[in-house]
């Protein structure tokens, strides 16, 4: 599923949609959780890079290093 940046009056005329449908927040979850899901799949398939970058890409250089080191201390704590 492609990831597309919607304006804010699509995301408007969707959630007046969802409403007139009688849908709340709770009705989307196993779809966001099935959508996020693959894409984790797909995210983790792509290896140790695509892992990286995708890190950098949500936390940018700081954050993905801190979470570089983070599960390397976990890795280290659980080997002793």
């Amino acid at each position: 599923m492609a990831k597309k940046r919607l304006s804010s009056k699509v995301i408007d005329q969707l959630l007046q949609q969802a409403e007139a449908l009688g849908l709340g927040e709770d009705d989307l979850d196993d779809e966001v959780h099935q959508a996020k899901s693959e894409e984790a799949a797909s995210i983790n398939n792509d290896g140790l890079r695509g892992q990286i970058e995708y890190l950098y890409n949500e936390w940018g250089y700081t954050g993905a290093l801190e979470v570089l080191e983070r599960i390397a201390e976990d890795k280290k704590e659980e080997e002793e």
